[in-house]
């Protein structure tokens, strides 16, 4: 019967562990270990995706608005229940705190939500008015601008190219020359 996976690489360490070599396999395997991890943590980090812009948050809130009504002649104010969107806001609170070693002011951002009004122009009695009425709606608007731009350049190269190269003239002049040469021999003879 073989034995088990885990056995065998007990074994491994223990044969390991009496060599005198250990520390310097040790540091070799915790080094392999650590490239592998920053590896693995640069990819995931390269890979993850920036993160949009965020938007301020806008939260439903429930408010008491409150109605004049006539029933049977008579003016009654009731109260109806109208749900608004507040958006949120982030402020600087600041708290003072008294600790043992002195007053010490403390500064952190807390987000609060305050309902959105809108100004409404209302027509009554004659008269015109600007009321303000919480938002029951939330509006986004988006716009597109498309805008093409073409650029144009002129590039003009002007490139003077001087090539100096050594020149070998090779000159075998071969002369052959006849002459005829015509002398007037004169002979004198005596004869005794």
């Amino acid at each position: 019967m073989r034995p088990s996976l885990f056995t065998r690489l007990r074994w491994k360490l223990d044969e390991l562990r009496d060599s005198p070599d250990w520390k310097g396999v040790a540091a070799v395997v915790l080094l392999a270990v650590l490239v592998l991890g920053g590896f693995i943590a640069a990819r995931t980090v390269a890979q993850a995706s920036p993160a949009p812009p965020t938007q301020p948050a806008v939260r439903v809130v429930t408010m008491r608005q409150k109605v004049r009504v006539r029933v049977h002649g008579h003016l009654v104010t009731r109260w109806r229940l109208h749900k608004v969107y507040a958006k949120a806001q982030t402020v600087l609170e600041t708290q003072t705190l008294h600790t043992p070693h002195g007053i010490r002011v403390v500064t952190h951002p807390v987000t609060r939500y305050q309902v959105v009004y809108r100004k409404h122009v209302v027509r009554r009695n004659g008269r015109t008015r600007t009321v303000l009425q919480p938002l029951t709606t939330t509006l986004t608007r988006t716009s597109t601008n498309t805008q093409l731009v073409t650029v144009t350049r002129q590039v003009t190269n002007t490139r003077t190219v001087t090539v100096t190269q050594p020149v070998t003239v090779v000159d075998t002049t071969t002369v052959v020359s006849t002459e005829t040469v015509t002398v007037p021999i004169t002979i004198t003879l005596t004869i005794p």
